[in-house]
């Protein structure tokens, strides 16, 4: 019995370390395309974030731009909004202007950690085969990208009220600001890590 459990022991270490190792060279090899493609990944995914973003604020705001920008040698994402429609803050009621626009914005880098965490668990995970292996990689890819319309575009959209509300009704509870704190919050890690455990297991649990 003591030598099987001493067998079991290497085996355990050897499987953890056989993970550890390809979380390592994931890493290195993630992070580095992650930030030569996040620009044009983001390019790509700003039609559907303006689509997010409008569902996001609702009827009240017109959303009148979605673009990269530069903000202090960042990349950001950018978006423009005007006040289209009557909307009531708490006591307080805005009528809108013609010449009355506001902008929020938020890093490029935070929309691919989401993905990047995904992608990561994905390979790391002890796996039975190559072809499972990419399979994997390629559904934790998948499942990211409607996830990732739940980050930039509800912080940002976030941010827009949130403006408002500091002012007009502070301390006014909100779902939306919520969702957002809870994302910069380190929620988008953990919606990665659930896109890359649901590809894992669409893959079938294996053990090296």
């Amino acid at each position: 019995m003591n030598v099987r459990a001493g067998g079991t022991s290497r085996f355990s270490m050897a499987r953890a370390t056989h993970a550890i190792a390809r979380l390592v060279l994931g890493t290195a090899l993630v992070l580095p395309v992650a930030l030569f493609l996040a620009t044009p990944i983001t390019r790509a995914l700003l039609p559907a974030y303006r689509a997010a973003f409008a569902t996001a604020l609702g009827h009240a705001f017109e959303v009148t731009g979605v673009r990269l920008a530069h903000d202090g040698g960042h990349h950001v994402v950018r978006v423009d909004v005007r006040l289209a429609n009557v909307a009531v803050v708490g006591e307080h009621v805005l009528y809108p202007e013609a010449d009355a626009t506001a902008n929020a914005s938020t890093p490029v880098a935070n929309a691919l950690h989401l993905p990047a965490v995904a992608l990561l668990l994905a390979m790391a995970w002890p796996f039975a085969g190559w072809r499972e292996w990419l399979s994997r990689c390629v559904i934790a890819v998948a499942v990211s990208v409607p996830l990732m319309l739940l980050d930039a575009p509800f912080v940002l959209a976030a941010a827009l009220w949130g403006g408002i509300a500091d002012v007009l009704a502070p301390g006014r509870l909100s779902p939306l600001l919520a969702w957002a704190a809870f994302v910069d919050g380190g929620g988008r890690f953990l919606l990665g890590a659930c896109a890359g455990l649901l590809a894992v297991r669409v893959c079938g649990w294996h053990r090296a």
